[in-house]
């Protein structure tokens, strides 16, 4: 079921993609220092760990959590660094300075843990699920004397809620002999799409005990420290320590039992080889004209429609799977062609298509656009879904260790649907949107045949008849038998969200699939 309502993504995204798109594109002196910075970067002055995390959770009726994590991250805490790659902890992005050092500006995302948890216990009977996610934002940051301020704003990835948080903080950082301790403290600000979603109560999660609720914005303070500590050259210990305090807006709710809540983590990281060599006599990657890529999803899929008739609301937004009969889960074939031109260009051509039908009885009658579906007789559904993509990529890191960069293109999803109750054909929609997309792709290439690899699209838009939102993510591990040959396995999670008001199509289509994958790759 889908988490409450979206939004078109929020503008930020937009605007920060392009900022650093601009600032990575190599036409001036600034940009080509960066990218040679960026470039010389060996990733193995990198430490990967394995962290555990636990704290006190603030909804009511659960266990307090703790769970192991791997990460990825420098030696020196990213306040007393000036890398580019900002890698610390749970925080993974990039990020620039000014000449002088004083000013930061940078891209950076993480796993949002708030959520439930797997035990809960009966005050939480009949409340949907709030669960973890995927964020990204934009930072700045200046750090002109011994005390740093940064402010952060992050927006969410997944499409699961249309909020965003804002994090102002003042850190007073201190590089010890072997190690570092870095006190803080911050105040953070959650919109009230992002509060309702995490402590609000809709009707139909109420109870004797439990009114609906739905909070404004939220202001929570938090108090923490960072330690690290260098074991030995290739070791290093660090841990947190960290209270916030909540907000009566976010106390308010019935969700919540606790003001405060405590958390803690430790991790032990190693950085001894762990990447692919990298130097002047290193080989560089060897330059296929081509990539295929297949992939197949285990996808599970949440999806929502309503159809209008003549640009006038005529019925209510019908659960597909629910109240359409359509399957939850399905099997979903994916295929991409990459065609490199040189060694940092590349374009890439990608389809997936997935077809459902089902059969559903429906309990009472509804309106659907102009046509009317009875209540008690069987109503077959079959949509098919085709998602084409053409972009152009700009690797502006590409080595045999790394490869990162940035894309832009077209989006168009088509959509068909047929409705059909005692014999006759109720609706038929065929409804291309192009939709332009930017996005980010990045992989790290592990010693041995192993690597990791990332990749993230984005955008939303209004034009003419259309409005539309979409969101992908994509993690994998891939290993490599020969040069030619590669296997993945991963994760992919997928929304789309179009609005229209063209002949073809009046209403709106939500689609959200999620699930593992498993891909194999030829480079001719």
């Amino acid at each position: 079921m889908f988490d409450g309502p979206q939004a078109p993504l929020p503008r930020p995204s937009v605007l920060g993609a392009l900022l650093i798109a601009a600032l990575l594109l190599p036409g001036s002196a600034r940009a080509g220092s960066l990218l040679d910075s960026m470039r010389s970067k060996d990733l193995n002055e990198y430490a990967l760990g394995l962290g555990f995390s636990a704290g006190q959770n603030p909804y009511a009726d659960t266990e307090r959590y703790g769970y192991f994590y791997p990460f990825l991250t420098s030696l020196e805490d990213a306040t007393l660094s000036t890398n580019w790659l900002l890698a610390n902890g749970n925080e993974l992005g990039g990020r620039l300075f000014s000449a002088d050092g004083d000013w930061e500006l940078g891209v950076q995302g993480r796993v949002q843990t708030m959520g439930f948890g797997p035990d809960t216990g009966p005050a939480l009977d009949g409340v949907r699920p709030r669960g973890w996610t995927l964020e990204s934002g934009l930072m700045a940051g200046w750090r002109g004397g011994p005390v740093q301020v940064s402010l952060k704003h992050y927006w969410e990835l997944l499409g699961r809620h249309s909020g965003t948080t804002q994090e102002l903080r003042v850190s007073y950082p201190h590089r010890l002999e072997k190690g570092y301790l870095v006190p803080y403290v911050a105040a953070i600000r959650q919109s009230s799409a992002y509060a309702r979603n995490y402590y609000g109560i809709e009707l139909a999660e109420t109870a004797p005990d439990r009114p609906t609720y739905r909070p404004g914005s939220v202001l929570n303070w938090n108090l923490g420290l960072r330690l690290g500590y260098r074991v030995s050259e290739d070791w290093l210990v660090s841990g947190s320590l960290a209270m916030q305090f909540f907000d009566e807006a976010m106390t308010d709710s019935p969700l919540i039992d606790r003001d405060r809540a405590a958390s803690a983590s430790v991790g032990v990281a190693y950085n001894r080889g762990l990447f692919r060599r990298y130097g002047p006599d290193a080989p560089r990657p060897e330059l296929p004209r081509w990539e295929l890529e297949l992939a197949y999803v285990d996808a599970r899929i949440d999806s929502l429609l309503r159809l209008d008739d003549a640009g006038v609301s005529t019925g209510r937004p019908l659960d597909g799977e629910a109240e359409l009969g359509q399957p939850e889960r399905d099997e979903v074939l994916r295929s991409r062609l990459v065609w490199r031109i040189g060694h940092y260009h590349r374009f890439d051509v990608e389809y997936l298509r997935f077809e459902r039908q089902g059969v559903v009885v429906p309990s009472s009658s509804f309106a659907l656009g102009s046509a009317t579906v009875a209540a008690g007789s069987p109503l077959r559904v079959r949509s098919e879904l085709s998602l084409p993509q053409v972009s152009y990529g700009y690797s502006f890191v590409r080595d045999a260790q790394k490869e990162a960069g940035v894309s832009i293109g077209v989006h168009v999803p088509v959509l068909e649907a047929r409705f059909d109750q005692s014999g006759s054909r109720l609706q038929r929609i065929e409804a291309p949107a192009p939709l332009p997309v930017v996005g980010a792709y990045g992989r790290l290439a592990l010693r041995g045949k192993l690597a990791v690899r990332l990749r993230a699209r984005l955008f939303g838009l209004q034009v003419d008849t259309y409005e539309g939102a979409m969101t992908m993510v994509e993690a994998a591990l891939e290993y490599e038998p020969t040069p030619r040959v590669s296997l993945m396995l991963g994760f992919v999670s997928y929304r789309l969200d179009l609005r229209a008001s063209a002949d073809d199509f009046q209403g709106r289509l939500r689609v959200d699939y999620r699930g593992p994958q498993l891909a194999v790759g030829l480079r001719l």
